[in-house]
């Protein structure tokens, strides 16, 4: 009898150690989930911010592309509005003759 007393003593003491250990166990875990909690949030803005540095650049590019080629269209239509056809040489020819042909017959009376 008096040594299952003894057992039952330390039993209780185990289990008051146990107590005590599940107590600093409990504590622990609330301090390590708190702490996952803000690495998981800073991770997440830090992965936003790329997300949304690599978005930016993606539209700069294609804004870019897009105002290149608009503006090369833009400028192929100014050009050719203000282009005049180009003159073959016989044409050159015919119209420098007939302007000498016009300044001879009004310098000679």
């Amino acid at each position: 009898m008096q040594d299952n007393i003894d057992k039952v003593m330390n039993r209780g003491e185990r289990i008051d150690e146990l107590r005590g250990k599940a107590e600093d166990l409990n504590a622990t875990a609330g301090n390590f989930k708190r702490g996952a909690n803000q690495v998981r949030k800073r991770m997440w803005w830090k992965d936003f911010k790329w997300k949304i540095i690599i978005g930016l650049t993606i539209l700069v590019i294609i804004g870019i592309i897009i105002g290149s080629i608009v503006g090369t269209q833009t400028h192929k239509d100014d050009n050719s509005k203000q282009q005049q056809p180009p003159t073959t040489s016989q044409e050159t020819q015919q119209q420098s003759s007939s302007t000498t042909s016009i300044i001879q017959a009004t310098s000679h009376p």
